[in-house]
């Protein structure tokens, strides 16, 4: 008989989606997101959409997952963020680490 784990997620933990609107491709964003997530101990992925979008998939503990947002809504250097909606991401998913997802 096969034993599935489960892992739950602590109660501080949260995991939100942040989609930014701009100029936000060909700046080094993706690259700056996973910077930032391995700074805060961030799980999840970034990963271009179309035209002017990025979407970040970020699991981690509440507050350090503020500090990350407010980091990420500033950008690299030569972004311009136009637009960042967040929103609650509910997945029972447990992110095991910060990964780019390359076109």
């Amino acid at each position: 008989m096969i034993q599935r784990l489960t892992f739950k997620r602590l109660p501080d933990m949260e995991t939100k989606e942040i989609i930014l609107y701009g100029k936000v491709q060909g700046v080094g964003f993706r690259r700056f997101a996973k910077l930032v997530a391995d700074q805060f101990n961030i799980k999840g992925y970034v990963k271009n959409q179309n035209d002017n979008q990025l979407d970040i998939i970020a699991q981690g503990d509440k507050n350090r997952l503020k500090e990350f947002i407010d980091l990420i809504k500033q950008g690299p250097l030569l972004a311009k963020i136009e637009k960042c909606e967040i929103k609650s991401w509910d997945s029972q998913e447990n992110f095991q680490e910060f990964r780019i997802i390359w076109d």
